[in-house]
């Protein structure tokens, strides 16, 4: 892989960990810390491609006349396994981190997990397809996996608020809805990005979408307050 390539493949997920990281204004987390989650998020990939090739290998068998039934699910499944890695490594770094007090935290601790999983992917996308790829990622997938993090961490924060509040059953609903959101957005998106013939349309939609999330993100750090 060239070097070049390589740039290319790490500089659109370090930009939006940059961005999310200036938009915590209140209280900045530890490095160590948003390293630590990035390395988790990186670490999931090799999980999620085993639990994917075992879970699409058994959906071949059962749908194995294939069509958009079968591309749906493909997709839902792709959905519930990365999320699902990505919820884990997201508690297992950080849900009992004295740092995590404010509750923006929740956003900025998903987006390095999550980026961390999608640079690494979109190294592999790299060495795999090429440069022409890992462009095209870098305006569609990369900024989607940062969209799946944005809806990971804000109820990943109100659970913990929650949980701060002794409200088991609000930390238990919004825990749940960190992960159910997630899987749904990254299914939609995957399933609208493997219909053939989506074309501009497509295109159109996800980027109105990222738009209208970037400025939720912005929105949400500026009602940023301690948990």
């Amino acid at each position: 892989m060239s070097k070049v390539l390589l740039l290319f493949a790490v500089i659109p997920g370090l930009f939006l960990i940059y961005y999310a990281y200036k938009l915590d204004r209140i209280e900045k987390e530890p490095k160590s810390l948003l390293v630590k989650l990035f390395i988790f998020g990186a670490l999931t990939i090799p999980v999620a491609i085993i639990l994917e090739r075992v879970s699409l290998n058994a959906l071949a068998n059962i749908l194995y006349g294939g069509g958009i039934l079968y591309i749906f699910f493909e997709n839902l499944f792709v959905g519930i396994i990365e999320e699902g890695v990505k919820m884990i490594a997201l508690l297992l770094g950080s849900w009992r981190n004295k740092n995590f007090n404010y509750l923006f935290d929740g956003i900025v601790y998903a987006v390095m997990v999550s980026l961390g999983f999608a640079v690494v992917e979109n190294i592999m996308y790299g060495v795999s397809y090429g440069f022409s790829t890992v462009l095209l990622r870098a305006v569609t997938s990369i900024p989607y996996h940062a969209i799946f993090s944005l809806f990971m961490g804000e109820y990943y924060g109100l659970a913990k608020m929650a949980a701060v509040s002794n409200n088991s059953a609000g930390a238990s609903k919004n825990m749940i809805l960190a992960y159910m959101v997630p899987v749904l957005v990254h299914t939609l998106y995957d399933f609208g990005a493997s219909i053939p013939g989506v074309g501009i349309v497509f295109f159109l939609v996800i980027f109105f979408f990222e738009y209208l999330c970037f400025k939720k993100v912005k929105k949400l750090a500026l009602m940023d307050k301690p948990l």
